[in-house]
């Protein structure tokens, strides 16, 4: 497995790439799959628009900019994470 962002982590086998969060369970950390991908590129892209959905959810964002710049940074992020990956865009 390898760490994405926070508690999100990449995970794959011979069919596809699972992307997984570490939850704790009765002082238990268990990895549950939220979502199955074909490439890690859509895995990446797929983990940013749903931090992307959260994140808008909750903050009062004024301009398109300051959501365009929250994605920037949470894919500098994984980035950091991986090494470069300058063909994973959003």
């Amino acid at each position: 497995m390898i760490k994405l962002l926070d508690n999100y982590y990449l995970k794959g086998d011979a069919n596809c790439y699972t992307l997984t969060q570490e939850v704790k369970v009765k002082d238990k950390i268990e990895y549950r799959a939220i979502a199955y991908y074909t490439t890690i590129q859509d895995l990446i892209t797929g983990l940013i628009k749903m931090k992307s959905r959260e994140y808008i959810n909750k903050i009062d964002l004024q301009t398109i900019q300051e959501f365009k710049k929250y994605q920037e940074e949470l894919l500098e992020k994984i980035k950091t994470e991986l090494g470069s990956l300058d063909e994973i865009k959003i």
